[in-house]
């Protein structure tokens, strides 16, 4: 079963550029990948441009030398033990290692069905279906928007949408039922004077 997460960033016109990721859109996964390897704006711009995703990982593109690839078995739910080295180009069916997935350019999928959507701002974003996991740069910060469940003071298990900064404390105990609080914020809209910010 999948976590199915959105990832997108905020465009110096305020709109939130966004695309699907199929796999792994917990905090402990793709919020650590995103925190530990984009954190450059022109990145995170790099990844949007792909369009939907099958899986985040560390880099955008492949080593055009190639390198390490795995082996999906047939039923394609977990990873054959042989890694080979490869010369083969990085695809959908024998992805390099550590290099993003994408629904277009590794399977050929037709754009038109997996480019990025547009928000028209990033209040709109987080109002938005995000999957289970919705994150946005806004100014070269992460947030994340998610449905946090939690067992009441009463013993009534409840839920309620976050909006919070991403840090490595949430994204260790987000997931966690132990009465973890995140720190609950507004995600501040894009500030355009800002000189960290992309132009697309």
């Amino acid at each position: 079963m999948s976590t199915r997460s959105r990832i997108g960033i905020a465009r110096e016109d305020g709109k939130v550029e966004s695309i699907y990721c199929h796999w792994d859109g917990y905090p402990s996964n793709n919020g650590m990948i995103l925190l530990e390897h984009y954190t450059d704006p022109e990145k995170v711009k790099r990844l949007v441009s792909l369009g939907s995703i099958s899986s985040l990982r560390e880099n955008v593109e492949p080593d055009p030398v190639g390198g390490k690839y795995r082996d999906w078995d047939e039923d394609f739910n977990s990873v054959n033990a042989a890694i080979k080295d490869a010369n083969g180009k990085h695809s959908f069916d024998c992805p390099q290692m550590g290099v993003v997935v994408a629904y277009h350019r590794d399977r050929g999928e037709d754009w038109d069905t997996v480019k990025p959507r547009v928000d028209d701002s990033v209040a709109a974003f987080v109002k938005s279906d995000v999957e289970e996991y919705g994150y946005v740069m806004v100014d070269g910060k992460w947030y994340v928007v998610y449905s946090h469940y939690y067992t009441d003071k009463d013993g009534e298990y409840k839920t309620k949408l976050v909006t919070a900064e991403l840090t490595e404390d949430l994204c260790e105990h987000a997931e966690s039922e132990d009465g973890y609080e995140p720190v609950i914020v507004d995600i501040p809209e894009h500030k355009a004077d800002n000189p960290r910010h992309i132009v697309f």
